[in-house]
């Protein structure tokens, strides 16, 4: 298996939240965009976890273009960075136990929590 490395230039989820990004008029300073047309309409399916190679297996009639993803390849790392056209580096979320300096440790970004709490919302401002 050939290792495949974080390109912020290539056609990846980091290009195609930027491009998605200047298709709804939100101003990011990205690296750069995907060069595809996507005239007035946009409809993105994601399907969490589905590999090209078993997406291939499918021989659905779908034309899809094969893309990377960014690092670490985690859930939330990819789904930040598709929401906020930013890399990881720049939004900061890693996983889903991230330091926060301003909360003053490490959280938990699906519960809003400290990972050793077991209660929802436990962070208040």
């Amino acid at each position: 298996m050939d290792v495949i490395l974080p390109d912020y230039y290539g056609e990846n989820i980091y290009t195609l939240s930027c491009t998605i990004a200047k298709f709804l008029g939100v101003n990011r300073n990205c690296l750069k965009e995907m060069d595809i047309s996507l005239n007035n309409r946009l409809v993105l399916v994601l399907f969490d976890g589905l590999g090209w190679n078993i997406f291939q297996k499918t021989e659905s009639k779908i034309n899809a273009k094969k893309i990377t993803t960014v690092f670490p390849s985690t859930t939330s790392t990819v789904l930040t960075t598709l929401f906020t056209a930013l890399t990881p580096g720049e939004h900061g979320v890693l996983g889903y136990n991230t330091f926060v300096k301003r909360l003053g440790g490490i959280v938990n970004t699906l519960r809003y929590t400290f990972p050793q709490l077991s209660e929802r919302d436990s962070i208040k401002d």
